[in-house]
């Protein structure tokens, strides 16, 4: 097999913020909020200037891992304005309640992104966001196989996406499988089918960083593990 050496370099940046009460879920989408609240002048948080979307891929994303909260950069710049909301966020209000930060803990590592020459392994630490109310249809009338397939294909799909807005030119065919199971999903109030469990790929994925629908709300993170 060919041995790529056109990898691309990215920086991440994880704010980890310990709070005194487990964080559900459901709420990643007001830490979301009060960040933007709290720090509205910086575009990345939100992905909005002079009150236009910017349609990318989010360089700033939200996440709850084990009932905690998570915010991951992607990017020089991400990296280091992660590292300065670290040193002024002292609460979280969400959803009317209030969340005290009782330990900060921030690191940014580089991380290698591109095609790979080995598979590489993922688990989906939150449900991620495979499907849109026309291929959903299409995916229910399917067979189990024709499912799984079209699943693994998909995936090869979103992480393409990815590369396409990181600006990477991939140099090679995207090859997936995967091991996933259907869960019950909640997207801008709509009922969605979300999947958790595991996939490879012949790609590199920066640790944490998010595929398919959501990504900046939550959903499909992306854990590297070992092959």
């Amino acid at each position: 097999m060919q041995n790529y050496t056109d990898i691309i370099k990215y920086d991440v940046g994880v704010l980890l913020l310990k709070t005194n009460k487990p964080v559900p879920f459901s709420h990643t989408k007001y830490i979301r909020g009060y960040v933007i609240n709290h720090f509205e002048n910086h575009f990345q948080l939100h992905n909005h200037m002079d009150e236009k979307f910017i349609y990318d891929y989010p360089r700033i994303q939200y996440k709850v891992i084990g009932q905690q909260p998570v915010i991951v950069g992607i990017g020089e710049k991400a990296t280091h304005l992660l590292e300065d909301i670290g040193k002024q966020i002292t609460k979280l209000e969400l959803n009317h309640e209030e969340y005290a930060i009782q330990e900060i803990d921030f690191y940014a590592q580089t991380h290698p992104f591109g095609i790979s020459d080995t598979p590489r392994k993922y688990l989906l630490q939150t449900p991620t966001l495979l499907l849109n109310q026309q291929n959903y249809k299409k995916y229910k009338s399917m067979s189990l196989q024709q499912q799984n397939d079209f699943l693994a294909k998909n995936i090869s799909n979103q992480i393409l996406s990815v590369a396409k807005r990181l600006h990477y030119r991939v140099p090679d065919k995207i090859v997936s499988t995967h091991q996933l199971e259907t869960v019950e999903s909640e997207y801008k109030k709509n009922k969605m089918l979300g999947f958790v469990g595991y996939f490879q790929t012949n790609f590199h994925i920066p640790h944490l960083i998010s595929i398919g629908k959501g990504v900046s709300k939550g959903y499909g993170c992306c854990v590297q593990l070992e092959v």
